[in-house]
């Protein structure tokens, strides 16, 4: 007899800049240079040393931090046309809040051990870009 159980689990903020910064290794080999979508009252100037959004203690690339900012998104253009999350076909997707969210509950659901590794032991790069994949895919499809 198999039960399947619903398990809690909290992610910290460090540990998706963490994901992240891991994955824009393994993002190069299937999209093209990040562009950004910001909320009117920010900048990307606010992501970068100095600015608003970035604390002097605890600095970041502005990829790890704009996606996490309600309303912002990084903005990524996929070297060719591919089905998204959603079933629609696109060249062009956004990782936003929602995506991970969405993206961090689909790999729980569909790579447990993946997840496991990757936000409870640091996890790698590969694992970072299959978190990646399935906020934006929902599953892995660049391998």
């Amino acid at each position: 007899m198999e039960v399947k159980i619903e398990v809690v689990k909290m992610i910290s903020e460090r540990d998706i800049k963490i994901a992240l910064s891991s994955a824009r290794m393994g993002m190069i080999y299937w999209s093209k240079s990040p562009d950004y979508r910001l909320r009117d009252d920010l900048s990307i100037s606010d992501f970068f040393l100095g600015g608003k959004m970035q604390d002097i203690d605890d600095l970041w690339h502005w990829t790890e931090l704009v996606p996490l900012q309600e309303g912002c998104a990084l903005v990524l253009e996929l070297r060719e046309e591919t089905r998204c999350w959603d079933g629609q076909v696109r060249d062009r997707v956004e990782l936003d809040l929602a995506a991970l969210h969405r993206g961090a509950q689909t790999m729980a659901d569909k790579y447990p051990e993946r997840f496991t590794e990757l936000f409870d032991h640091g996890g790698d790069g590969v694992s970072a870009d299959l978190f990646v994949q399935c906020c934006l895919f929902g599953e892995l499809v660049y391998s």
